[in-house]
């Protein structure tokens, strides 16, 4: 009798919370298609044996684990209270508290299963989605087939019933303490303790406090905050905007008690004393569905991010199929040349040097003015410089048109990020060669992989006559294949490749220590975010296997944390107000005899849930305004790619607001459509 009595309640909690039902749906179904894709077989063929993927994959599963029990272990107690009256005519009809747990629990359980059943067959169709885009992503040839894993459907059964049964572990000690007329005022407690005036006017002081906090926060992110300070003052960040939840709400009665005339237009009045009633009994749980949208935010600010730098900077930085580095200024690349023959089929090769002045005046003014430079590290020991044929050979490779100088002309070619500091100094230092002043012509931004190859973020070119008065400073082969190169050709080109001399291995880095001037190291370049140049062997579709499985495996990751922590908050807030339905009807029914019509109705409810709903969103996006737009700026600077500078946290919002407005309109269209069920 009380399994079945449990399959009916079930029954009507598919309909009453059905946007949790949805969520949890959505929720297993990622889980599942992130679990099926770590057992894959399809995966570890394009990952190439690079298990970055499934290590950042599993610890977002733990991650998400411990959130889903915070969401089941919240919603069972928002149940236990919303249902308060029909436990305690349980417990009269003579129903024992032990019993009336077991029926809660089963409950819940029957819940998760339905919802965890819901999600296979989507779960599926997901894992071959992203495995998909992950190929397109890595630039990988892929025939991905689709099927059911039976390793990921056990991982994420097992996960996600093992999160419900953690979060009702406490479920038979709640309901020992329960008693009859607990449990009929439980339903009362929210609308309790409204506080004094004295009150409400000391806590508004938290909401100018945590204003001020917020903004001095984000100022110091901009103007640099010690790495150590760093993590308290997140604390604090954290701290505060609970403290604004406090204050807001002692804000929204103060408005109401001072009068002002906008408060009786249309139903003003209503919607604020609702939503100060609501946030003063939700500011606990308000302030942490702004920190998960806080949360959120970011971290679609940060995939968007690598997804621009995964389709946009790798391939321009990496323009041929091979470069490989050598200090010896005659090396004719004959091992080299060996080992890519007899792996891969040349289709065109060109061997050439770079040249220095002997100076080092352009570096010592780069490092001087670009942030990101690193002394002795980002630029080669002196200033590099080729001649025009070389330049145009190697343009060709890389499918640009061939350039011309003028007679006596001379042109740069840098990233974007260094040239304003390379037009000021060709601006005060002329370039002289054989006593011949060269007239500075343009400065190129063309991709020709300046990553410490061929110079380090800029090259001059100078016309071929003009090289007899520079001295050769390392050599270059650039290779194009017919087809793309084996997984292991970087590995093979390593193994007959001369030792750097002056280059000491450090925890896998390359330390730049010098025993002569004479011994010309791989510059980096003054990236920021990722740099070819301390190796001297770059394989184009290697290093792009290699760097483009990172990227996307922070894309995938930070994309599957952040939509489900924007889920989770968006049920919470929208289980909250569609519960609300029953205690409102009286509300909307007064304001119904009160000459609304039912247009005018649907309007007030529609701007209640507005207010309710932009409350949170505003104040995440102030949260992540600032050092969002701040973060994808610095971005676009360090990364060199051509988009606006605050395109990528744009991209995440809008992405965000999608998923915000799809929760607002099912809340809005299932309290309305619960009101009008009441009303009839």
């Amino acid at each position: 009798m009380l399994n079945k009595l449990a399959v009916r309640n079930v029954k009507r909690s598919l309909k009453d919370y059905l946007i949790y039902i949805a969520t949890m749906t959505i929720i297993s179904a990622l889980v599942f298609a992130f679990n099926g894709m770590m057992f894959s077989e399809d995966l570890q063929t394009l990952t190439q044996g690079l298990d970055i993927l499934i290590l950042m994959t599993a610890l977002a599963s733990i991650f998400i684990f411990f959130l889903v029990i915070w969401l089941v272990r919240y919603m069972a107690n928002f149940m236990v209270q919303r249902r308060s009256n029909e436990f305690a005519i349980y417990l009269l009809v003579g129903i024992e508290k032990r019993q009336i747990a077991s029926i809660f629990r089963l409950e819940n359980l029957l819940l998760g299963g339905v919802s965890f059943l819901f999600g296979i067959l989507p779960g599926i169709f997901l894992q071959w989605v992203f495995l998909n885009i992950y190929a397109t992503l890595v630039d990988l040839p892929h025939n991905i087939s689709i099927g059911l894993s039976a390793s990921g459907l056990v991982l994420t059964g097992f996960m996600l019933g093992a999160s419900y049964i953690i979060a009702l572990l406490s479920i038979n000690h709640r309901f020992k303490k329960m008693t009859i007329k607990g449990l009929m005022n439980m339903q009362n407690q929210n609308e309790m303790g409204a506080g004094s005036k004295l009150k409400s006017s000391f806590a508004k002081i938290f909401l100018y406090i945590a204003i001020a906090y917020i903004i001095a926060f984000n100022a110091g992110l901009i103007t640099g905050i010690s790495s150590g300070a760093l993590g308290w003052l997140t604390v604090g960040l954290v701290v505060s905007i609970y403290l604004l939840y406090v204050g807001l709400s002692s804000f929204f009665l103060g408005f109401i008690e001072k009068k002002h005339k906008v408060i009786f237009k249309n139903a003003n009045i209503f919607v604020l004393r609702q939503l100060s009633s609501k946030v003063k009994t939700m500011r606990f749980t308000m302030g942490t569905l702004t920190n998960l949208f806080t949360l959120a935010l970011f971290g679609l600010t940060f995939a968007m991010m690598f997804a621009g730098f995964q389709r946009e900077a790798l391939d321009r930085n990496l323009v041929v199929d091979v470069l490989v580095f050598s200090q010896n200024i005659e090396e004719d690349f004959a091992q080299q040349l060996s080992v890519i023959s007899d792996n891969a089929s040349i289709r065109e090769q060109h061997i050439y040097r770079i040249y220095t002045n002997r100076d080092d005046g352009i570096n010592r003014h780069l490092y001087a003015n670009v942030p990101q430079a690193h002394e002795d590290v980002s630029y080669h020991i002196y200033d590099t410089f080729i001649r025009l044929s070389d330049y145009n050979a190697f343009r060709a490779m890389a499918g640009l048109e061939a350039v011309t100088l003028s007679e006596n002309g001379f042109l740069f070619n840098a990233i974007h990020r260094v040239v304003p500091h390379i037009e000021q100094f060709a601006a005060a230092h002329p370039l002289l060669l054989g006593g011949v002043e060269l007239t500075l012509q343009e400065v190129r931004t063309d991709y020709i992989t300046q990553n410490g190859m061929n110079g380090a973020d800029y090259i001059v070119v100078v016309p071929d006559e003009f090289m007899a008065f520079l001295h050769p400073f390392y050599s270059m082969l650039a290779i194009n294949l017919h087809e793309t190169a084996p997984s292991d050709l970087t590995d093979r080109l390593l193994e007959v490749q001369p030792d750097i001399v002056g280059a000491v291995s450090g925890g896998g880095i390359l330390s730049m220590q010098m025993a002569s001037l004479e011994q010309n190291l791989p510059a980096i370049g003054s990236s920021g975010i990722i740099s070819y140049g301390v190796e001297s062997v770059i394989v184009r579709a290697n290093a792009n296997a290699s760097m483009g499985n990172l990227m996307a495996s922070f894309i995938f990751v930070l994309g599957y944390i952040s939509f489900i922590f924007a889920c989770i908050a968006l049920t919470v807030l929208a289980v909250q107000q569609l519960s609300d339905a029953t205690r409102f009807k009286f509300r909307y029914a007064l304001l119904s005899k009160l000459g609304l019509s039912k247009k005018e109705t649907n309007r007030v409810l529609l701007q209640q849930l507005g207010v309710y709903y932009v409350c949170p969103f505003i104040i995440s996006v102030a949260l992540t305004m600032v050092v969002g737009l701040f973060a994808s700026r610095q971005f676009v600077y360090l990364s060199n790619v051509e988009v606006p500078a605050f395109f990528y946290y744009f991209l995440a919002l809008s992405a965000f607001t999608v998923v915000y407005v799809i929760y607002f309109l099912v809340t809005y269209v299932g309290f309305r459509r619960s009101l009008n069920d009441q009303k009839r």
